[in-house]
């Protein structure tokens, strides 16, 4: 009977101790787990993808994917961009804000030439685009500006 309560006190220490650990670090564990999910479902989507395969793509152990998988593992922005570039998949994604978002300029112009005030409206925009080519995904950006309706578009 003493054996079996010091048992029960070790796992009720090591569940405290979890529990305190998963409570101190809730917000990256959270974060870990949706790209985990993410990662998960993009080898999935990937014919003969596993966590085996990936870890050899990624250069790191099958131990290590396997806790990246399981959310366990504190990822780096590299890590992630790496694990991105090899799953053809973004595991994170950021939201707009205001220094993202589509400018757009009212300005006037003076036609000097014929002495009148001239609105015009300028507004751009900045796209990126992935393309996958045989050696892997190349990125194209964009960017359109439109002045009164007449819209330039440079590579």
């Amino acid at each position: 009977m003493n054996n079996n309560t010091e048992i029960q006190k070790t796992d009720l220490a090591q569940w405290a101790e979890t529990a305190k650990y998963r409570k101190e670090n809730k917000k990256w564990l959270r974060y870990s787990s949706k790209i985990a999910l993410r990662i998960l479902a993009a080898i999935e989507d990937i014919p003969d993808m596993n966590q085996k395969k990936l870890a050899e793509l990624a250069e790191v152990s099958p131990q290590h994917i396997s806790k990246v998988v399981k959310g366990q593992e504190n990822l780096t922005l590299k890590s992630i961009a790496r694990l991105s570039e090899i799953l053809c998949k973004e595991l994170i994604e950021f939201p707009s804000y205001k220094y993202n978002e589509k400018r757009s300029y009212n300005l006037t112009f003076v036609a000097v030439q014929l002495f009148i005030d001239i609105p015009i409206s300028i507004s751009t925009s900045n796209k990126m685009e992935y393309i996958q080519q045989e050696n892997g995904w190349s990125v194209h950006r964009s960017v359109s500006t439109e002045y009164n309706n007449i819209q330039t578009i440079e590579l």
